[in-house]
């Protein structure tokens, strides 16, 4: 599957992340071990694009009140600015222009919303 099928698939299927955990992935143990690993342990960029994608995905698609606690939310927002602002991440931004994947236009939609503060603010942060 290309990047922009995976990509157009995380966006018309995939709401919530009930249903991702049920979704259509190549390798669902790799799914679910970065899931349950948790933003806060992953390398930035994680080794490929669709797992990035997917980062982006519950950073900034998947809503907290679809089984995501506003605490997940944030440190998942926490994690995609990382990604935003690392020159490492820079390849994939290369590859996303094809989904119209913009990191400045990520950049500001992390700062929008107050999840990322909750996350900031608190002892973790």
């Amino acid at each position: 599957m290309s990047i922009k099928g995976f990509y157009n698939d995380l966006l018309t299927s995939f709401k919530s992340v009930d249903k991702l955990k049920a979704g259509q992935f190549e390798d669902k143990t790799t799914f679910e071990k970065f899931w349950t690993t948790g933003p806060s342990e992953l390398l930035i960029p994680v080794e490929s694009p669709q797992r990035m994608l997917l980062a982006r995905h519950l950073a900034l698609c998947v809503s907290p009140a679809d089984s995501f606690t506003n605490e997940l939310k944030g440190k998942w927002q926490r994690y995609w600015l990382r990604c935003c602002i690392r020159d490492e991440c820079n390849y994939f931004f290369a590859v996303f222009k094809e989904c119209d994947i913009n990191r400045e236009d990520d950049v500001v939609n992390i700062m929008k919303e107050n999840y990322l503060w909750e996350i900031v603010n608190s002892d973790e942060g």
